[in-house]
């Protein structure tokens, strides 16, 4: 067994990355920070993200579970959010989803 969790950035993903650690459990991670130990994927670029999961999958073929972690929030109210901030909601939060 073990778990991809997809953008390890957020202090959630690295809770679950040292609750892991201590447990001894197998994981493979991405993360959008270059200089992060993990593999680097922007989940908003499609081609990307399709590139590196087969990389990820052919390399570690032992996957059996998937965290996804990456999200953005909108801090606003609902009506006077400009169509560019949902878009970069919808593009991290579901769309983002979908490119895995």
């Amino acid at each position: 067994m073990k778990i991809l969790i997809i953008g390890a950035d957020s202090a959630l993903s690295q809770s679950m990355v040292t609750h892991l650690d201590n447990q001894k459990v197998a994981y493979v991670a991405t993360s959008r920070r270059v200089d992060s130990k993990h593999y680097y994927l922007d989940v908003n670029n499609q081609q990307e993200s399709a590139s590196l999961i087969k990389i990820i999958l052919h390399e570690h073929s032992d996957i059996s579970h998937l965290i996804y972690t990456p999200a953005i929030s909108a801090d606003g109210i609902t009506h006077r959010m400009t169509h560019e901030k949902w878009t970069q909601v919808f593009s991290t939060n579901l769309f983002g989803a979908v490119n895995i």
